[in-house]
């Protein structure tokens, strides 16, 4: 059981992933003081998240039976064409949100609008919980945290 899991090419390509992560962090570590915040931040999540994931799939084999569902079900869909033009409206109306009102109009019309032309209607308050949560994130970790002007908007003028 264990010897098919390590074999399986989402295992194997997620571990190595996970090696080029950890390589590119210690990279990273030779970079002046401020210079290194931002690509350890993003590397840290890419280690973190890939080896939740890899443990996951040894402790959860649930998990993997569900986004193999998920996969399937978005596989169904593939062909909808309406579907292809709506997601470049929900990337359009973002870019614009955000160039109007700036970074934190930009994540909550990105998850709604992404959110529900994936037919998540009946999760509405998870999506909006999700949204909030995720707008929070980013504005503290690239904001606060590393210190990364975030997009003012046009209209309205706030950081």
């Amino acid at each position: 059981m264990f010897r098919k899991k390590v074999k399986d090419p989402v295992f194997i390509f997620n571990g190595v992933l996970l090696g080029i992560f950890i390589l590119m962090n210690s990279l990273a570590s030779h970079f002046s003081e401020r210079a290194k915040k931002f690509p350890k931040f993003v590397l840290g999540i890419g280690i973190l998240t890939l080896t939740f994931w890899m443990i996951a799939y040894f402790i959860f084999p649930a998990l993997l039976k569900f986004i193999e569902a998920q996969a399937e079900k978005d596989e169904e869909s593939a062909g909808d064409h309406s579907r292809y033009y709506r997601s470049w409206l929900c990337i359009g109306g973002s870019i614009l949100m955000g160039y109007l009102f700036g970074f934190i109009f930009v994540v909550p019309v990105a998850f709604l609008s992404y959110g529900l032309i994936l037919g998540e209607k009946k999760k509405f308050f998870s999506l909006i919980t999700l949204m909030l949560v995720m707008t929070a994130f980013f504005y503290f970790g690239f904001h606060q945290v590393l210190h990364i002007p975030v997009l003012k908007g046009v209209l309205l003028d706030m950081d």
